[in-house]
């Protein structure tokens, strides 16, 4: 017979709890940054009301590996991923996050978005669509 063992690790992966919050898209992308080289799907999203006593995930990984909109609480967070985000646009369909940023109004939509914390990270789960972001023609001015 074998018995489940729970570790201190089980533990506290459990303490971390899925966070949502609410806000507008500022960036939506998939590429390298500049602090790190790895391609991944990255979004920034500007919320009035990030619950950063809600966001345990950095308790234990100091000053240096805190991010900075973790530590300067701007009322911008930025989240990023290697695995695809799932994407509910405004009507309800799931589509992928490169059709999203593709073929929608990415930039400027409404959106809640699910995080998973991870003991010194956090990273986005799913993202639902409020409302899609205005049209913006960059040659309106010629």
């Amino acid at each position: 017979m074998s018995q489940n063992k729970v570790t201190n690790q089980d533990t506290q992966e459990k303490e971390l709890k899925v966070v949502v919050v609410e806000g507008i898209i500022t960036e939506a992308r998939f590429g390298k940054s500049r602090f790190n080289d790895t391609e991944k799907y990255r979004v920034g999203i500007k919320c009035d009301s990030i619950p950063y006593d809600e966001i345990k995930a950095f308790d234990k990984s100091g000053s240096r590996l805190t991010p900075k909109w973790f530590k300067d609480k701007t009322g911008y967070i930025n989240l990023s991923s290697v695995y695809t985000i799932p994407v509910k646009d405004a009507k309800g369909r799931e589509i992928d996050f490169e059709t999203w940023i593709g073929d929608y109004n990415a930039l400027g939509s409404a959106v809640r978005v699910s995080i998973i914390q991870k003991e010194g990270a956090v990273y986005p789960k799913a993202i639902k669509v409020l409302a899609d972001g205005e049209a913006r023609d960059a040659f309106e001015d010629l």
